[in-house]
């Protein structure tokens, strides 16, 4: 990494610490999370799950089952 690549980041990171990061929906198969634009921070996200019945969620059928994710 170059000393003017290793600025840039470093700008990055302070802007998004004064402003708040400009999160941006992340797609991946069986997992959804949110990624900053400017500094690349990626939170940990949910797992998307298999469809529940109607009679486990209450919800509207086709509904998708979102599961908290954890970070370890």
């Amino acid at each position: 990494m170059t000393t003017l690549q290793w600025f840039r980041r470093i700008i990055r990171r302070a802007v998004c610490g004064v402003l708040g990061h400009d999160n941006l929906l992340q797609f991946e198969q069986h997992r959804l999370s949110l990624r900053c634009a400017a500094c690349g921070y990626q939170t940990t996200g949910w797992t998307i799950g298999d469809i529940p019945s109607r009679a486990e969620v209450g919800g509207a059928p086709g509904s998708p089952r979102l599961e908290a994710r954890h970070a370890a």
